[in-house]
């Protein structure tokens, strides 16, 4: 029933250790050598997936997702999906870590913990996923703890 949870928890595992040497990278490079570095792997290791499993990955291009009763091809899903969650988003995580002078906690905290809040506000907004009271409550715990932290970061 929840099949979720382990690789859920492998996942925040290798998202919890990654600030530690994305810091001391960008703090001794800068922001773009990492990004720059970041994506070579990335891609190195993608391209070795699609090789490896070519003929799965190519029926993409005949799938598609309805979204408002519009079909969208799931290529075009994915180019969005990398725009917002590698491009802008190493991009303008990479240079806060890299400006980011305190813990380095902080930046990760803030930038992990709101994707949380969007993704359940875009999920209402556009797919109308229901959110109940006590998501609300959460997501409100959650902002203040946000606020408090980066408040009383010393």
């Amino acid at each position: 029933m929840y099949n979720f949870v382990l690789p859920s928890l492998v996942a925040a595992l290798g998202w919890g250790i990654s600030p530690f040497f994305e810091k001391i990278i960008v703090k001794n490079t800068d922001f773009q050598t990492c990004f720059v570095f970041k994506g070579l792997i990335t891609g190195l290791f993608g391209l070795i997936l699609f090789l490896l499993n070519a003929k799965h990955f190519l029926k993409i291009r005949e799938k598609y997702e309805v979204i408002k009763t519009k079909k969208v091809s799931l290529i075009y899903l994915s180019l969005i999906a990398v725009i917002f969650s590698y491009i802008i988003g190493n991009v303008a995580y990479l240079f806060a870590l890299g400006e980011n002078k305190n813990a380095t906690m902080l930046v990760p905290l803030v930038s992990y913990v709101m994707p949380l809040i969007f993704m359940t506000l875009i999920s209402y907004f556009v797919t109308h996923e229901k959110i109940n009271i006590r998501m609300i409550i959460g997501i409100i715990i959650t902002i203040f703890g946000l606020v408090f932290t980066l408040l009383n970061k010393e």
